[in-house]
């Protein structure tokens, strides 16, 4: 007890106990190895940056209760200026902060002069950072070790008779042709032309199930609907792991597998055990989370938001341009091209950022950044990177057809447009889908509504299967609000 009252081990242990509480929820997804690497690097910056203010200091229970309270802002930074923002705006810009930070510093500055105070705070502090490293260790077991609630129920699948190569591209957010002729008053029949002459059969009444990403491309690889209950809190970053995983070990992806087929996987998501090939936006990994409200983190995150900063070197490389985006989708697209008909029984899913936004094109492809006059309104700019999308997905088309005349090629999104959610949800379903087959056999296509049944029409058609299928459905997620309800 003497080493516990005389020693600041509330100041030693702090680094273990704040990520221990960052990543609780998202145990199943941490790397570990990254995990201790930056716990163990964080405790040797403050054991030394301690050693260095208690040799220079004539009261080491008070330095080391103000180097706590140091400790607590820098780590817990982006909460407390988020928070403070939430409930009184003013006193959150950075001016404001600073001073409130300095007068509290030199308050408890001259508190911690009287040493009945100081000794008293000194021992509850390692009490309860004690307390707390038990507690969060007791959580983050339960956490490891629980039994985790799946979201969703996937259906089972039979040996395929048949092994046709597939091609499926996503493209993330296209909207069907009601939403642009209603919305946009863009009449986009030209592209339904140029896709039934190379012998698509198009529909243009599809209905997606959600009109959120995970929760769409979870249900459709899993040929079943994601479970409501289990998937709240919809809006936290433990479902979009279990999203993302689920996808990864999909009855699709395991059945593929099984089947011998090979697999190439260009999408934003791990698919069948191979990582994904682009970055998912505002995606975060568990350590990302804990560390992004870091003071260094945060500060430099909304400096890189402001022009007149994003350029310097350091802020850079906080200020991701979206541009990034645009040569992700460069790339598999052209990867989708390259290994076009090199294999036999073959699955390809492709998953583009387009006409998801941001906007970066105009309808010809050119980069809105590098344009003298890139200023387009909203409606402007999705219709015109809706035309480029449209030239990206003929291009596919002809590449694709004259590398592998077995192809079955499926083009489809996997929600409609969102923005106008809050006035008519169901703008958010209206999506596009559209199959060529080499034999040209779309019979019974016409009788499908949702994606839910778009793999199990493809594997009874195509693939010997007797899946039966889903009744359609339609579910909103409202992410900010935490709402996932059912429409329809």
């Amino acid at each position: 007890m003497n080493s516990l009252k005389h020693k600041p081990w509330f100041v030693f242990l702090f680094p273990l106990v704040a990520y221990l509480i960052g990543i609780q929820d998202y145990t199943p997804f941490v790397d570990y190895f990254n995990l201790i690497i930056h716990i163990l690097i964080f405790t040797v910056v403050v054991f030394i940056m301690y050693c260095l203010v208690e040799k220079f200091s004539n009261n080491k229970s008070r330095s080391a209760l103000l180097f706590f309270l140091v400790l607590m802002v820098f780590t817990f930074f982006g909460s407390i200026k988020l928070s403070l923002a939430a409930v009184l705006p003013p006193i959150s810009h950075y001016k404001t902060l600073a001073l409130i930070l300095v007068l509290v510093f030199a308050g408890l500055y001259f508190l911690f002069r009287n040493k009945k105070i100081t000794k008293s705070i000194f021992n509850y502090c390692n009490v309860l950072t004690a307390a707390l490293l038990l507690f969060q260790t007791g959580q983050f077991l339960f956490s490891f070790i629980k039994s985790d609630s799946k979201i969703i129920t996937p259906k089972e699948l039979t040996n395929f008779t048949a092994k046709p190569n597939f091609y499926f591209v996503l493209f993330d957010g296209y909207p069907g042709f009601k939403t642009l002729h209603h919305l946009f008053n863009f009449d986009n029949s030209q592209h339904k032309r140029d896709l039934e002459a190379r012998g698509f059969y198009v529909k243009d009444s599809m209905r997606s199930n959600y009109n959120y990403t995970l929760a769409a491309m979870t249900s459709l690889f899993n040929l079943s609907y994601v479970n409501r209950k289990n998937s709240m809190p919809i809006n936290d970053f433990s479902f979009m792991y279990r999203a993302q995983n689920t996808i990864d070990k999909s009855a699709v992806a395991q059945h593929l597998i099984s089947q011998d087929y090979q697999i190439h996987n260009l999408s934003l998501f791990s698919f069948a055990g191979n990582k994904g090939a682009a970055d998912y936006i505002n995606y975060f990994s568990p350590l990302e989370l804990v560390e992004r409200n870091f003071f260094h983190n945060f500060f430099l995150r909304e400096l890189a938001q402001n022009n007149q900063y994003k350029e310097l070197p350091l802020i850079n490389y906080y200020a991701k341009s979206f541009d990034r985006f645009y040569f992700q989708n460069e790339k598999i697209l052209n990867d989708c091209i390259e290994q076009a008909g090199k294999n036999a029984n073959s699955f390809t899913y492709a998953h583009l950022l387009l006409p998801h936004e941001p906007y970066l094109t105009d309808s010809l492809g050119n980069l809105l950044s590098k344009r003298l006059d890139n200023s387009l309104s909203e409606k402007e700019g999705f219709v015109q990177y809706t035309q480029y999308a449209n030239k990206v997905m003929l291009r596919l088309a002809d590449e694709i057809t004259k590398r592998d005349s077995s192809a079955h090629i499926l083009f489809l999104s996997d929600h409609g447009y969102r923005d106008n959610s809050e006035e008519n949800k169901l703008y958010s379903f209206d999506n596009f889908m559209a199959l060529k087959t080499p034999s040209k056999n779309y019979e019974g296509i016409e009788k499908l509504k949702s994606n839910i049944n778009i793999f199990p029409y493809l594997f009874n058609t195509f693939c010997g299967q007797s899946i039966n299928y889903a009744a359609d459905s339609t579910f909103y997620i409202h992410y900010k609000k935490n709402i996932f309800e059912r429409i329809e």
